[in-house]
C-alpha cells in the first residue's frame, strides 16, 4: 500500500468502524501518516521510510480508520485538523474501541493542540516543524 488512500475500497463486513475490535499486536515498523496535505504527507512518509519505518498514508478520517485496521501500526502521525474533519474524533473512537497506539499529534493551531484532551497520551508537534524533530518523535513513539 502506498501513500495514497487505497483502503477506501475495504469491505468492512457490516461493521461501522474499521478500527480493530480488539487489541492486535502491531506491525513493528508500520506507521500510519494521517495528513490531508498530500505534499506534506508524501514528505513525512519519505523521511520515515529513510529512517527505516514503513509509513502508510491517509488523507481522511474514514481512510485512516481503514488503514489502521489493515496495517496495525505501532504509531500514528496525525494532523489534528484534516480539512473540515476533527481528528480528535479518531482518538475518541480509538479510546472507545480499546485501540492503544502511540500517537504523534501535529497542528499549526498551538492553543488547540495544547488544549486537546488527548495531549497526555500523544507527543505534540507544532507546525511548522523540523523534519528531524518529527522523525525523532515518531521513532520514540514506535519504541514506547
Amino acid at each position: 500500500m502506498s501513500q495514497d488512500d487505497r483502503p477506501s475500497d475495504l469491505d468492512l463486513g457490516g461493521r461501522t468502524s474499521a478500527l480493530p475490535t480488539r487489541v492486535v499486536a502491531c506491525n513493528s515498523n508500520a506507521v500510519a501518516v494521517v495528513e490531508d496535505d498530500a505534499v506534506l504527507r508524501d514528505v513525512i512518509c519519505a523521511v520515515l521510510r529513510e529512517a527505516g519505518l514503513e509509513p502508510h498514508g491517509a488523507s481522511t478520517l474514514p481512510n485512516a480508520r481503514k488503514l489502521i485496521g489493515i496495517i496495525h501500526p505501532c504509531a500514528i502521525v496525525l494532523d489534528l485538523q484534516l480539512g473540515q474533519e476533527d481528528a480528535a474524533a479518531l482518538l475518541d473512537e480509538m479510546d472507545r474501541e480499546g485501540v492503544h497506539v502511540s500517537v504523534v499529534l501535529m497542528s499549526a493551531d498551538v492553543r488547540r493542540l495544547r488544549a486537546t484532551p488527548h495531549r497526555r497520551r500523544a507527543v505534540l508537534v507544532e507546525k511548522p516543524f523540523e523534519l528531524d524533530r518529527l522523525v525523532d518523535a515518531v521513532l520514540a513513539a514506535v519504541i514506547s
